[in-house]
């Protein structure tokens, strides 16, 4: 009888230690970690909704042609976002690469699941990206200009990626930080900001970008910071070049040389801070249509630009 105890304390003793046992570096397991993962690109929104598609989506989903949306979309599935916070719901834009924690998903097109938890994920072609004191994909912080959302992703000193999303409104700037995924931060969460305007400033040939007016007690959210000339016409692949002059077309060229010419012009003409300067109102508009985003500048007809509150001397021929 003596033994039988011994025994029945023993495998009391092994239930007890494995129903409270820690992973190896001594930390609880992730609450989530055995449900599935559905990795892709938010494809759809609404109030209490995502749509994530295997492939991203030049457009929403619910305007793709549906002779070929499942093709193009590949495997989709809505999640209900009931379990997710508040703020990372809110946070969610068009197009941004994440993975959803997710139970079992009904079948059907597009599919039905639940998100438990929804993690960012680094998508390097559609970034705006901050590594280690270097900026790639520059040419995106003209969405801010043309009204877009922006994601800003940017590594922590220890290597983990942190996110920002911005998005315009007409009055206001909604803006996004998520942390969550920073492993030395002792609030991981997405923290919402409320900013009134952006301002643009040229000093020492560099351009900074910030947001200003804001919600929180810093009152600014620098956006970027980096050489005029990385910042004016960003690296990408230029097609197009079109100059419209009182609401009129004037020119317009697929040439490459010609291109280059203007974007050579630009890099090499004279900057000043309009800051101290008085200029009349400017003429016209140049537009520089790109792979990545376009890039559109107020112009003067003796081939002078203003770009991010910087005056350029070019030698751009406006006939």
């Amino acid at each position: 009888m003596k033994r039988l105890t011994q025994i029945f304390i023993l495998v009391g003793l092994i239930l007890v230690t494995g129903c409270g046992s820690s992973q190896s570096d001594g930390s609880m397991p992730d609450e989530h970690e055995d449900l599935n993962t559905f990795e892709g690109y938010v494809a759809d929104l609404d109030e209490n909704r995502v749509l994530v598609t295997e492939n991203r989506l030049s457009k929403p989903f619910h305007e793709m042609k549906f002779e070929t949306v499942n093709q193009e979309a590949g495997s989709a599935v809505y999640f209900n976002l009931d379990d997710v916070d508040d703020q990372m719901r809110e946070s969610l834009m068009f197009g941004e690469k994440l993975k959803v924690k997710t139970g079992a998903i009904a079948e059907s097109y597009p599919g039905q699941g639940k998100a438990f938890d929804i993690i960012r994920e680094i998508d390097e072609p559609n970034d705006l990206l901050f590594i280690h004191g270097d900026y790639e994909n520059i040419a995106y912080i003209h969405h801010l200009k043309d009204g877009k959302t922006l994601r800003i992703m940017a590594y922590t000193v220890e290597g983990d990626p942190t996110f920002e999303v911005i998005k315009p409104n007409e009055d206001h700037f909604n803006v996004y930080m998520d942390n969550t995924q920073d492993g030395f931060s002792s609030e991981k969460e997405v923290k919402s900001v409320t900013c009134q305007s952006i301002e643009e400033s040229f000093q020492e040939q560099q351009v900074h970008i910030n947001l200003t007016e804001c919600s929180d007690e810093s009152g600014m959210i620098p956006i970027l910071s980096a050489p005029v000339d990385q910042v004016i016409l960003p690296e990408q692949q230029y097609r197009q070049v079109t100059i419209n002059i009182d609401g009129t077309t004037e020119y317009e060229t697929t040439e490459q040389d010609q291109i280059t010419d203007m974007i050579n012009s630009i890099e090499q003409g004279k900057k000043t801070s309009v800051v101290a300067m008085t200029l009349p109102k400017p003429e016209g508009k140049i537009t520089f249509h790109g792979e990545l985003t376009n890039v559109t500048y107020d112009l003067y007809k003796d081939g002078s630009i203003i770009a991010h509150n910087v005056y350029i001397q070019s030698n751009i021929v406006v006939e």
